[in-house]
């Protein structure tokens, strides 16, 4: 989409000369078009307005792929704050921020959040959390040390009071931590990856880093830190001027994030949904810091085989099902990339990895066709899986390997081509299979150079 318009853009608050850089429709068919502010480089989405308030079977779903936890309490490790400190968690959503604030760090956590999703958090993570909107008239009963509003900002229309309220709420040197999609990754050309921050059907504006730091002064911040983290931008504000801010996050240690998730999966007060989920999230936690944990994941088939009747313990026959199934568990990607990359770090059971593999980029295929979503882990566990299975199909059928690999090439499948083709040359010779590639030398070469 190309050309130019005067719209109004909601960051300046006021009509603008601006460009236009995307047209789309939401998943409800509604069309909505983009316009970038020549002047603050904000991105206004025209016609996206709308209110969803999440069922059961779509927080079932966050829970176990797309709720990205260890990025949610990243957000807690963009300030400093006194031990005990008060904390507010602004669209706290199912609450697993108030939840790492209360236990991990020992904060005195209060989440709200006016939906569903944070009425059932509240209810199965044992947290507080306020059924109710942060307005004007908003009364709570204590100022807050550390006030966070993650991915909330770009569904308002008039993001000023909401500025105004959270700065009124802020206790004495308190700081503010907002976090919203960043501007800058939309372009006339956008990707995949642009339209999820769009977030068509609920996002109508987008803050560019300068306007976003330019908002919070104009707003009474005498002191902001704003930094990019690829799709999004995250600020630190305090009202007190000279305050030593930095909006980069300093934790949390993946180890803290795998005994996060093992409480949660372990807690007798997790309802089965949630048990389960945080199962496969700790032990995918697990097989990130490179342990081998077989008897996390025997209890992990189990437990999964017990809440949904699907076998994980055998994946080229779950894949085989998964179309025939009534509901594919999100669950199942996940759980079946981490199964295939335990096998690949610790070199065993190759056949199995590339069934494993095969089965997490089957899920996603199964949840693309089925719900047309496409969140950021799902393209992440597509794929590694992909290439992963190349270099573990190498250990059982080299000539298929092969085969798939210049399938994958001539179909741009592969997430990095010349990194995998050089990964895959070098591990053919290392099987003593130095021949295998001959046929495709002018490829490697290309990659090398």
């Amino acid at each position: 989409m190309t050309g130019a318009s005067d719209e109004h853009c909601i960051p300046c608050a006021t009509t603008r000369p601006t460009e236009h850089v995307f047209r789309t429709r939401t998943a409800e068919d509604v069309p909505v078009f983009g316009t970038r502010c020549t002047v603050c480089g904000s991105v206004t989405v025209h016609g996206a307005e709308m209110e969803y308030d999440a069922d059961d079977p779509f927080i079932d779903g966050y829970l176990q792929s797309e709720g990205g936890i260890d990025a949610i309490v990243a957000n807690l490790y963009r300030v400093e704050a006194p031990a005990a400190a008060r904390f507010l968690d602004v669209g706290a959503n199912y609450g697993f921020g108030v939840r790492w604030a209360r236990d991990m760090l020992g904060w005195r956590a209060l989440g709200v959040e006016p939906s569903y999703s944070g009425r059932r958090g509240a209810r199965e993570l044992g947290v507080e959390i306020l059924d109710q909107y942060v307005t004007a008239e908003t009364m709570l009963d204590e100022r807050f040390d550390v006030i966070l509003a993650s991915e909330v900002i770009e569904h308002l229309l008039d993001p000023s009071p909401f500025v105004t309220v959270l700065r009124d709420h802020l206790a004495p040197g308190g700081t503010l931590v907002l976090t919203t999609p960043a501007a800058e990754v939309i372009t006339p050309a956008t990707a995949v990856e642009g339209m999820q921050a769009v977030g068509t059907g609920g996002h109508v504006f987008l803050f560019s880093a300068p306007a976003f730091a330019d908002y919070l002064r104009r707003h009474g911040f005498a002191s902001v830190d704003v930094v990019r983290n690829g799709m999004s931008l995250s600020a630190v504000a305090a009202v007190e001027p000279d305050r030593p801010l930095s909006a980069r996050a300093r934790g949390p240690q993946p180890a803290e994030v795998a005994t996060f998730l093992e409480a949660l999966a372990t807690d007798p007060a997790s309802p089965p949904v949630l048990a389960t989920a945080m199962a496969v999230r700790h032990y995918r936690a697990l097989v990130n810091l490179g342990q081998d944990a077989p008897a996390v994941e025997r209890a992990l088939v189990e437990r999964v085989r017990t809440h949904t009747g699907l076998d994980l313990a055998a994946p080229a026959a779950l894949m085989a099902a998964l179309p025939d199934l009534e509901a594919v568990p999100l669950l199942i990607a996940p759980a079946a990339f981490a199964a295939g990359m335990v096998r690949v770090v610790h070199r065993r059971d190759w056949a199995q990895a590339v069934e494993y593999f095969a089965l997490a980029e089957a899920a996603v295929a199964e949840k693309r066709r089925r719900s047309h979503s496409y969140d950021g882990d799902s393209r992440l566990i597509l794929a590694q899986s992909r290439a992963h299975r190349l270099l573990a199909l190498l250990h059982t059928d080299p000539a298929a390997a092969v085969a798939e690999w210049r399938r994958m090439l001539a179909a741009d499948e592969l997430v990095d081509p010349a990194g995998w083709t050089v990964r895959l040359f070098v591990e053919a010779h290392a099987l003593g299979q130095p021949r295998l590639f001959d046929a495709g030398l002018d490829d490697i070469a290309r990659a090398i150079g």
